[in-house]
């Protein structure tokens, strides 16, 4: 139990540290499981960052898609030729012979506008890349998938907890009124002189003891509702009553699937979708060996002049206009690229194989939980049975304890060992309906039907 109530204190001082949202409370502080994993599913900050994910694979398309649709680009320059270039002609153009001429050409201002247009008409690379980003999505929307099984998972676990706990916590209050009762009882002996007063220090020392483990107890329901809260969404001012589960009713069979595959679970799922995404990278670079053929058009305005005449009318200009326009198609056909491609595509391959030993490995590992969990949901049925019996002996003794106690036939050190034993019974009983609680999560994740607790 003390390790227990260690585990929760360190989980919770990391999340202190963490800033903390104030959000609205959204109910009168009674929840169910299925309300707490709805909650979750809403408000956890990994359900937010899967979603994200999704939309940013959402632009990753839209940005592939791109490619196969027209490019337009415009264009405009403005040159003051401070010293126009010079243009060296042999003697005979400028009438003298055996010499050279220097001649400045062109015009000191020089305006052009363009615009130009392009067409993939066939990029095998870009085909491929429309493939992967359709594949991608999938991929994003498995991640998320899985995310949400983890959280279920997480929030389930410590909702049990909270449960457990706090029934642990119900169980030595009562054990402390009966022992409280006590107490008083045995002062008025001790004032009459019927009882040493060693056995009511020795009862003051067991309800110290017996306090002392119940507010450690109490510490670890706090923080364990407080990241409760936190994974929820649910204010840290708001009070939290969890309900749905009688830790006193004995939990009835877990009903097992009949078609329960591991290559139908989330995670061998997304290997599948990885590898897919990994033959399409190369496919993508192996269409690197293709040719292109695209279509181009092209439109350009000219104006040169040698004073800036740009702002006047045509009639009162000096420049020269004109206009050109080209429309053409243009192949790419690449030769040697220093064997860049063949290292990009032997890099895909090798991802490929990795992808490949994940899947064989995590089968494997699929299939041990899968035996562990079934094992695991064996013995801790049996060791919750043990445990229940044990409480209603331990009970059993108790009463006859106290009883006997009462009429002077037994000492006070049986009656404190008897209540010793119960209480150990009752918080052996809890740690074990929390164990069992635990593996029905691990049973039902090893099987993909961890989301049906959302649904029940």
């Amino acid at each position: 139990m003390k390790g227990i109530i260690m585990c929760v204190g360190l989980v919770a001082a990391s999340w202190i540290a963490q800033p903390v949202l104030a959000q609205e409370a959204t109910s009168d502080g009674n929840y169910s499981l299925q309300e707490i994993l709805g909650l979750a599913l809403e408000h956890h900050v990994e359900i937010r960052k899967a979603d994200l994910s999704i939309l940013e694979g959402q632009q990753k398309v839209r940005e592939v898609k791109a490619q196969a649709l027209p490019q337009l680009n415009g264009n405009a320059n403005l040159t003051d030729n401070l010293l126009l270039p010079v243009l060296i002609l042999p003697g005979e153009f400028t009438g003298n012979p055996g010499t050279v001429s220097q001649v400045r050409i062109g015009t000191q201002y020089n305006f052009a506008a363009s615009a130009s247009a392009s067409q993939q008409i066939f990029n095998q690379s870009v085909f491929t890349g429309l493939q992967a980003a359709k594949a991608s999505e999938e991929f994003y929307e498995l991640s998320k998938s899985l995310t949400e099984e983890q959280v279920i998972e997480q929030v389930a676990s410590l909702y049990y907890q909270v449960l457990i706990t706090q029934h642990q916590l119900e169980q030595l209050e009562s054990t402390l009124q009966k022992l409280e009762e006590n107490v008083r009882l045995v002062a008025l002996q001790v004032d009459a002189g019927f009882v040493k007063k060693t056995d009511l220090s020795r009862l003051k020392v067991s309800q110290t003891n017996l306090k002392t483990q119940a507010q450690g107890i109490s510490d670890g329901l706090s923080q364990q509702k407080n990241l409760l809260k936190y994974y929820t969404g649910i204010p840290l001012v708001q009070d939290v009553s969890l309900e749905g589960l009688n830790p006193a009713e004995m939990p009835g069979q877990v009903q097992l699937a009949d078609d329960s595959e591991v290559t139908d679970l989330t995670s061998y799922r997304l290997l599948d979708a990885q590898q897919h995404l990994y033959s399409l990278e190369e496919k993508s670079f192996k269409s690197g060996y293709f040719p292109t053929l695209a279509f181009t058009a092209q439109y350009a305005y000219n104006g040169v002049g040698n004073n800036f005449d740009y702002f006047k009318s045509k009639e009162n200009s000096t420049l020269n206009w004109y206009d050109n326009a080209s429309i053409g198609l243009q192949l790419s056909i690449p030769i040697f690229d220093g064997f860049r491609k063949d290292a990009q595509i032997q890099q895909s391959k090798i991802h490929l194989l990795k992808v490949q030993e994940d899947k064989r490995s995590t089968e494997k590992m699929l299939n041990l939980q899968r035996a562990n969990a079934l094992n695991t949901i064996r013995t801790s049925r049996e060791s919750l049975l043990a445990q229940q019996e044990n409480v209603a002996l331990a009970q059993e003794v108790y009463n006859e304890g106290q009883q006997t106690y009462s009429e002077g036939v037994t000492s006070l050190s049986d009656l404190l060992d008897a209540e010793t034993a119960l209480t150990d019974a009752q918080l052996g009983y809890a740690s074990a309906l929390l164990q069992y609680r635990l593996s029905e999560l691990q049973l039902l994740k090893s099987e993909g039907n961890i989301k049906s607790l959302v649904n029940q």
